[in-house]
């Protein structure tokens, strides 16, 4: 009996701290939702870091990176990403001295931080195939949605909330320009511009032309969707017969460096010795270069426009 009690006040006490807890939760919404957006903005603009952050996007890097960042999807700010390159490339160059000359350090330095950025790159890459695997649904829903009566605004608005992201969420950006007034022309070129591809370019050039000189949007769109959907499975074949070479290229890095790295375990201070005289720096450079040309070599061979 007295656990039976026990057990009761417990979960009364829970459903006291419960309650609690969601009207403190109730009270502290809306406290912010009497705050304006002014006192929000004002607040947030005050923050150094955020001041630096709009000082390094008005700069050539900061716009260049910030670019970047937008065809990756990633919302990050620019100068959290310059920071976290300053300390990744310190942590790199002070792992690397202690195995290494300090020039050859440098280089590695250099070597981590282009890799980090090539990161920024393949998201990109990433980011714009997903887009475009998405596309013949977009032009299938565009349709859909113009056959139905409603007007392109329209059936661009509804696409962007029926398709998933990347799609979606480039859509609803499309939409948002044309709400506040930019031309069709200049919204699709933007669109154009943050997701480069020829598959976008065929859509958007297809769409300039229906709304300059008319015509049946509906058939151009249902001809479009097969289209590039036909250009999807042809992208995705080539893709697979090429996959092999492609991971050749990368096991060529991975083999240069792993059989440096092996070598410095079985004879300790190796690659230090090798970095300090003359001839083992011109021996290392010179394979450092064949390793590279080679791994150029097959990515170029691999890489097949469609």
């Amino acid at each position: 009996m007295s656990s039976i009690l026990l057990l009761c006040l417990a979960v009364l006490a829970l459903a006291v701290l419960g309650y609690g807890n969601w009207v403190l939760g109730v009270a502290q919404r809306e406290a912010l939702q009497q705050r304006t957006a002014l006192d929000v903005v004002e607040a947030s603009s005050a923050r150094w870091i955020n001041r630096l952050d709009s000082r390094l996007r008005r700069s050539g890097a900061g716009r260049w990176l910030h670019r970047r960042l937008e065809r990756a999807g990633l919302a990050w700010r620019v100068v959290d990403v310059w920071l976290g390159l300053i300390a990744l490339g310190l942590l790199s160059y002070l792992i690397a001295s202690r195995f290494i000359s300090w020039w050859f350090a440098l280089l590695v330095t250099v070597g981590v931080i282009r890799f980090s950025l090539g990161y920024f790159g393949w998201m990109e890459a990433k980011r714009r195939d997903a887009f475009v695997a998405q596309l013949p649904e977009v032009a299938r829903v565009l349709s859909n949605a113009t056959s139905a009566g409603l007007a392109l605004r329209s059936a661009i608005r509804m696409a962007s909330d029926e398709m998933t992201d990347p799609a979606g969420r480039e859509l609803r950006h499309l939409s948002e320009e044309l709400d506040v007034g930019t031309p069709l022309n200049d919204a699709l070129t933007n669109l154009q511009d943050r997701l480069p591809s020829r598959e976008l370019s065929l859509l958007t050039r297809t769409l300039i032309i229906q709304a300059r000189a008319g015509g049946a949007v509906v058939t151009a769109l249902r001809g479009m969707s097969e289209t590039l959907e036909a250009r999807k499975d042809l992208r995705r074949e080539i893709r697979t017969m090429l996959s092999g070479a492609v991971y050749t290229s990368w096991l060529v890095l991975i083999l240069g460096v792993g059989s440096l790295l092996m070598l410095n375990l079985i004879a300790p201070d190796t690659l230090h010795k090798v970095t300090t005289s003359l001839v083992g720096q011109v021996a290392l450079i010179v394979a450092v270069l064949l390793y590279a040309l080679g791994f150029l070599l097959i990515r170029k061979t691999t890489r097949i426009d469609v």
